[in-house]
């Protein structure tokens, strides 16, 4: 293939800053309006965080946060549970012919999912009501 330009290059880089400093902004002001309607599951977190930060002389560490904090990783699931940034998952390729509810997925088809869709018709967690995907009632990082 060609190479790219030099202006291509500043244009492909400040796309890939821009897309994801706006999914981080959209996750974290998701997570604080969450944090903020539920003060039982915030304070849990502080809790969490500051029994391990009192175990090395008031310091957390990224390493710390990553794999000592099990409520902080089963939250923030959660919060990309109830309210996924992206609509449509990325497409698979059928590797061979299926049947899905009567069906026939032929081999070579691409077939696309909807994220909120899968959650919302989770059996594990779904509700006749559809309140488990309600931003104000359905957030249960327990």
């Amino acid at each position: 293939g060609s190479r790219l330009s030099r202006q291509q290059l500043i244009d492909n880089s400040l796309l890939l800053v821009l897309a994801g400093s706006e999914t981080t902004a959209s996750t974290l002001t998701v997570g604080m309006l969450l944090l903020g309607l539920n003060p039982s599951v915030f304070q849990k977190l502080k809790d969490e965080q500051r029994a391990l930060a009192s175990m090395d002389a008031g310091v957390l560490t990224w390493s710390q946060l990553d794999k000592e904090c099990p409520y902080l990783d089963v939250v923030i699931k959660e919060i990309m549970r109830i309210k996924p940034l992206s609509v449509n998952g990325s497409g698979r390729y059928v590797v061979e012919t299926l049947v899905v509810d009567g069906m026939q997925v032929p081999k070579g088809y691409n077939v696309g999912y909807s994220i909120p869709l899968t959650h919302a018709n989770d059996p594990e967690i779904s509700l006749p009501d559809g309140s488990h995907m309600d931003v104000v009632k359905g957030f249960k990082p327990e």
